[in-house]
Parts: C-alpha cells; sequence; structure tokens
C-alpha cells in the first residue's frame, strides 16, 4: 500500500466521522424496533456496496466483548477497504456501561493512524435513579485536542412517560447556533402517535419544523414505560451514530414539512413483518414537486435459523428504467456467548502517557504505560517546540507511575508538551505549570 493511497484512507475517513458528527440533518429520525433474539450477540456486520454488476466488501463492524460480561459490547473496531483486499482498521469505539451494565454512558471514538489513534468524538449519557435518560451530550476533538461541545440534549418527563426533548445544537457549518423542541402525544396505549418538532435561534421564539404521525402493527405492545427504556438504551445510536431511534413495531410514518403557511407531505415509510413479528420489508417514499408520492428506496431483511437478522438489502428506485436498483447490503454475523472462545478487546494504542494533576506548580506525576519490552525516549518541549530536555528509560519503567520534580525542568509558567517515543509509536500530552505560590 502505498503513503498516498494509506493517507488519502484515512482522510476519507476522517471526513465520514466529522459529516456524522457536523453535518446530522436537524430533527430526530425515528423508526421501527428491530426484533433478534437475545441469546445471541452480534460479532460482526458486513457491509457490500453494489457496483457495475458486482457486491463489493466496503465496511466491517467487529464488536468485541466484555471479558467479564460475554454479552456486553466492551469495543467496536471499523475498518475500509483499501482497494486491493485488505481491510484498513479506520476507527474504534469504546464503550462505558452504569453499575447495571445495562446503560451505555460513554462512547469515545478513536481515528486509527499508523502509529498512533486520535480522540475523534465522544458521547455522555446521564441517567436518574429510575434509569430514565435525562442528558445526553456530543463532543469533538479540537485542533489541540481539547473536547468541544457540539450539541447538547434534555430530556423531560410527565410521571413515568417522556414529554419533551430539548436540543442545543452549535454542530451546523455557517449557521448560529440553534435550538430544537421534540414534543409528542400519545395514544390510550402510551405509544408516540404524532411528534412536532421545532426550532428557535434563541430557545425563546419557535417555529415549526417537521410533524410526524404513526401508525402500529396490531401485535406491537409498546407501552409509555417501554418507550422511555427504548430511548434510554437506544439514544446513542442517534446521537453517536446518526442513526434512526426505534420506537416500537411501526406499521406506517408520514412526516410532513412546514413550509410556513401550511403542512407539506415530505417522507411516508410503510413496515411489513411476518407472522413472527419480524421485520421483512419497508419501503419509504418521497413527494414530487407536484406533492404526488413517489418511491424512494426499499429494504428487505432475511433472518438466519436462530431469527436473527441475517441480510438487509436496499435498493434504490430508478425512474430512468423504473425499476428497483442493488444499492447496498448488510451481512450480520451472529454469535452464542461463551468466555472460551472471545478475542480480547483490540488495543488502540499501545503506548499511553498521562500526568496528574495538570494544571500543576510544583511536584506531577508521569504515567506511562507500554505493551513493547523497547526504551523510551522522553522529550519536553516548550509552546515553541524547541526541546528543553530528553532522557531514555526502560520498559520496565513504563509500568508504573514516576513522580517528578516539575520545578526542576520548569523554571517558567506556561505551556508545554511532553512526548514520548517508542518503536515507531509516538503520544503525547499537554503539560500546563503554574506559577508558584510565595508568602508575603
Amino acid at each position: 500500500m502505498t503513503p498516498h493511497f494509506r493517507k488519502t484512507a484515512l482522510i476519507t475517513i476522517l471526513m465520514l466521522l466529522m459529516a456524522a458528527a457536523v453535518l446530522a440533518a436537524p430533527g430526530i429520525p425515528v423508526t421501527t424496533t428491530q426484533s433478534n433474539n437475545r441469546n445471541w450477540r452480534l460479532e460482526q456486520k458486513l457491509t457490500q456496496a453494489y457496483l457495475s454488476g458486482n457486491w463489493l466488501d466496503n465496511q466491517l463492524l467487529q464488536n468485541y466483548f466484555n471479558p467479564s460480561n460475554q454479552t456486553l459490547v466492551d469495543s467496536t473496531r471499523y475498518s475500509y477497504r483499501n482497494g486491493i483486499n485488505t481491510w484498513i482498521v479506520g476507527s474504534v469505539d469504546h464503550f462505558s456501561y452504569n453499575i447495571s451494565q445495562e446503560y451505555i454512558t460513554q462512547i469515545v471514538t478513536n481515528l486509527v493512524m499508523p502509529s498512533q489513534s486520535i480522540p475523534m468524538q465522544r458521547s455522555v449519557y446521564i441517567y436518574d435513579i429510575e434509569n430514565r435518560l435525562i442528558s445526553a451530550r456530543l463532543m469533538v476533538s479540537g485542533l489541540d485536542r481539547d473536547w468541544i461541545e457540539t450539541k447538547r440534549v434534555w430530556f423531560s418527563y410527565n410521571g413515568n412517560a417522556l414529554q419533551q426533548i430539548m436540543t442545543y445544537d452549535n454542530s451546523l457549518i455557517y449557521r448560529d447556533v440553534m435550538y430544537y423542541k421534540t414534543e409528542f402525544q400519545f395514544d390510550p396505549q402510551g405509544r408516540i402517535a404524532q411528534m412536532f418538532e421545532y426550532a428557535s435561534s434563541d430557545s425563546l421564539n419557535w417555529m415549526n419544523m417537521y410533524q410526524t404521525t404513526f401508525l402500529y402493527h396490531p401485535n406491537d405492545n409498546t407501552n409509555a414505560a417501554t418507550l422511555v427504556e427504548l430511548i434510554s438504551k437506544g439514544f446513542y445510536r442517534y446521537l453517536h451514530y446518526s442513526l434512526p431511534l426505534e420506537i416500537g413495531m411501526v406499521a406506517e410514518q408520514q412526516r410532513q414539512s412546514w413550509m410556513y403557511t401550511f403542512w407539506r407531505d415530505e417522507s411516508r415509510d410503510t413496515f411489513t413483518y411476518d407472522n413472527n413479528n419480524r421485520l421483512i420489508y419497508h419501503q419509504n417514499y418521497l413527494t414530487d414537486m407536484a406533492g404526488v408520492w413517489q418511491n424512494n428506496f426499499q429494504k428487505l431483511f432475511g433472518y438466519d435459523l436462530n431469527s436473527n437478522l441475517a441480510t438487509e438489502l436496499q435498493q434504490n428506485w430508478n425512474p430512468d428504467i423504473w425499476d428497483w436498483e442493488n444499492y447496498q447490503q448488510q451481512i450480520y454475523t451472529w454469535g452464542n456467548p461463551t468466555s472460551s472462545d472471545d478475542e480480547t478487546t483490540p488495543e488502540l494504542n499501545p503506548l499511553q502517557l498521562s500526568a496528574y494533576p495538570n494544571p500543576c506548580r510544583d511536584n506531577i506525576a508521569i504515567s506511562l504505560k507500554s505493551q513493547s519490552r523497547s526504551p523510551v525516549k522522553m522529550i519536553l518541549y516548550n509552546s515553541k517546540g524547541q526541546k528543553l530536555c530528553e532522557e531514555i528509560i526502560s520498559a520496565e519503567s513504563a509500568k508504573s507511575y514516576r513522580p517528578v520534580r516539575i520545578n526542576n525542568l520548569i523554571k517558567a509558567s506556561g505551556i508545554y508538551l511532553l512526548q514520548a517515543q517508542q518503536d515507531n509509536m509516538r503520544k503525547a500530552v499537554k503539560l500546563v505549570k503554574l506559577g508558584n505560590v510565595t508568602g508575603n
């Protein structure tokens, strides 16, 4: 693989990650709930694109599981084809959970580079004592590696029912900070019957944006409590991955957009289920300029003998040939959880470096951890990039905290960069030296 191609591939991955975090469309998309056998776990998802009459591998998702809980996803690795039948690891997501290990509290996405991993995106989720989601935040990494908040979401409840979702969105490029509000009307069973979405530039004056109406399959048993649980456990799908929220066994949903003086039909989705209540068909329609419904895409779902989703085929409508054309398919691989055949969670970057406290005045503890047995070169730079000092330490010394009297190395207050180099890996941490406190 040429350096130019690797650089191009990594830039492409970076753009995809940033697009998901920054350019996500306003509003909260929702969809039907997918049913799978809970005795099995998703281990791999292969995405293929249809080009020139052939299915070509495009993306590979691989889940790695917690050693102490073989059904709990510890990390997810995303790999991409480089055009020469070789997979390139593009990014890795790491998951954190609450004490019950049922609810996600944090997801961190790292972009995998040739010699290091770079934090790119982070989402955090807060729950109340009843495990209801009350707030969530989405952040991206800035040029100085600090986290920049792009979206914050609050949830309010009326008793045990979801009442409102408020969103502060600072992610849209070339636009003012926007606020979004989502309100609901429920049917007698406690399911969402209508969803109303509003936008504001100041959180005081609101304008209509979308309204969506839902119809459900006769066998759907979603109620107010299960809806809250679905959103609490699945909101990360929307916030971190820009995927639709699952709200129940939807049979049809229709979305309208506000055109300043009237509502205009925008999209319609229909869902078909088999006798086992498994989703087997999804069709999406859009309206043309005359307001007439037109085919847009359809998805066909297949299942294995254990009732797990095995294939998902998307076909797009081509009006030129007046027929459906293959576009993309996903192939799912499921496994039965056991403790004997689990792979270990992939290490993003074998070289880890941290410092505490930071900022500091006098003493600081440097933590350096590595799986390699090679010596580690430590280099300290000032804010101008000038090397101040250098030290080579053994791999054994990299297994514990090393207290350092920083005043012996740094006299002036300011920002410094401590870099660790080992083999072909580099890791750096920014140090902030505070001025010494002097007595009167």
